[in-house]
């Protein structure tokens, strides 16, 4: 079937900067917000409406987009705005009502984020995004039902991936994933279909504790990768490239100090810090970590909650890390860094890191001077080995980290297996191969190496 005007148009307007060449009005604020959303950085967009003003909301579709990236760049007042301009034009449009539903979030106001969540589910059923977001609010609310809005969510969007990762990150008990697995199979019922849910199911499973099963997914997904059963695209990972992840390192140091919490850039944080001056693009996150005798998660959960520029993330049922995110969307983990047997230690899901005592100190960053340990290249080496020379392909989860201590060797099969995925669909056959060795299931290694030569 031949693309339809309209399509060719919208790709006409992401594709070259054709609202240069058009008068001020709707049109060209719609064509100058579908450029810059996908040629342009975080921010160009929110910067383009500011300038442009009401013009913008007259397509819903692009008052959407101006909306969410001034909702990223933290800028509240032109959120306001523009969800002033389009509610008044467009009262029920389901996109601007999970646009208000995220804003109330980092407000902290889940009740009225729900709510809206809510409302945009009613008149734009057939949206997985209004689903996923009551699904994740009802949890933050502490909803005893959660898990049954997921599960009826699942039912819903049975391709809907993302509602997928909604009900996984709310999974916490070895009932609740029965049901989330039972659901799932009954609307995706051929099992080569079910693949391309593997990745929020093995989450789902681990959250549980049902380590087995997690293997048993991430097996499965290796095999249907070798029959042809999978993405055609490479599977990547969450970076901070483009996250605006420099603002959320400088918003947090705000935060923190203004609480008078002590704390200091931690692992990868440190090291992006020390060696280039910003946080590194291929990190996945922030860490800070902050020493037992000052780390108290309910008054550090309240500070998060004050600041609307940071909303929680959900942790592992067994996790003593808070987790939040910025409005850019960096993720951030804060650890307790506790003493055990003379060195400092600080916990994964299922592994821990020691280091040598240390004390805190600040360097210059930027215009800031930011808390780091003290002796970077002392902390750094015992973390990295030779820290000054960039390792892509570095896993601080496995013997690549001089200081790391499996604790939960079950779980590391898990991370190999899915690190092997993610190899396969790069074709990086070799490295995909060596992965599932190391899990221990050599001959699954050998029909990769068999299969891809």
């Amino acid at each position: 079937m031949a693309p339809s005007a309209k399509l060719l148009a919208r790709r006409a307007f992401s594709a070259v900067p054709l609202y240069r060449c058009l008068p001020p009005g709707p049109l060209r604020a719609h064509a100058g917000i579908r450029y810059l959303q996908q040629q342009e950085p975080p921010g160009a967009v929110a910067l383009f409406s500011e300038r442009t003003g009401p013009a913008v909301a007259r397509y819903p579709s692009t008052a959407v987009i101006a909306a969410r990236d001034a909702l990223r760049k933290g800028d509240d007042e032109l959120v306001g705005r523009l969800l002033h301009f389009a509610t008044d034009r467009y009262p029920d449009f389901g996109g601007m009502l999970e646009v208000e539903a995220e804003f109330l979030s980092f407000q902290g106001d889940y009740v009225g984020a729900r709510a809206k969540a809510r409302r945009a589910r009613l008149v734009e059923p057939a949206s997985g995004r209004a689903a996923a977001l009551d699904v994740r609010l009802s949890d933050a609310l502490g909803d005893p039902d959660t898990m049954q809005t997921a599960i009826k969510a699942v039912q819903r969007f049975r391709t809907g991936v993302g509602v997928l990762w909604a009900a996984a990150r709310v999974c916490r008990t070895s009932e609740q994933f029965d049901l989330l697995l039972a659901a799932y199979a009954q609307v995706v019922p051929e099992p080569t279909q079910r693949l391309r849910g593997h990745r929020p199911l093995t989450t789902a499973a681990l959250r549980a504790g049902r380590v087995d099963d997690a293997i048993a997914l991430s097996v499965e997904a290796v095999e249907g990768l070798l029959e042809g059963h999978g993405p055609t695209s490479a599977v990547g990972s969450t970076r901070l490239e483009g996250r605006d992840a420099t603002r959320a390192v400088f918003d947090l140091c705000d935060t923190m100090d203004r609480a008078h919490v002590p704390f200091f850039f931690a692992a990868g944080s440190a090291l992006g810090l020390v060696r280039e001056g910003r946080p590194l693009d291929a990190d996945s996150d922030i860490d800070i970590g902050i020493f037992a005798s000052d780390y108290r998660p309910d008054e550090l959960r309240e500070v998060f909650r004050r600041d609307p520029r940071f909303d929680f993330l959900a942790v592992h049922p067994n996790s003593r890390k808070v987790k939040v995110v910025h409005r850019g969307g960096s993720p951030i983990d804060v650890f307790p860094f506790y003493e055990e047997r003379g060195l400092v230690w600080h916990d994964g899901n299922f592994v821990r890191w020691r280091n040598t005592p240390f004390e805190v100190g600040r360097i210059p960053v930027g215009d800031r001077r930011l808390p780091v340990p003290t002796d970077p290249d002392r902390y750094l080496t015992e973390n990295y080995g030779n820290w000054r020379v960039p390792d892509p392909d570095f896993d601080a989860f496995t013997e690549d980290a001089p200081n790391v201590e499996v604790r939960w060797p079950e779980y590391l099969q898990v991370h190999r297996l899915r690190r092997a995925y993610r190899h396969l669909t790069a074709r990086q056959h070799r490295a995909a191969a060596a992965q599932v060795r190391l899990a221990g299931h050599d001959d699954l290694a050998a029909r990769i190496e068999t299969v891809h030569g």
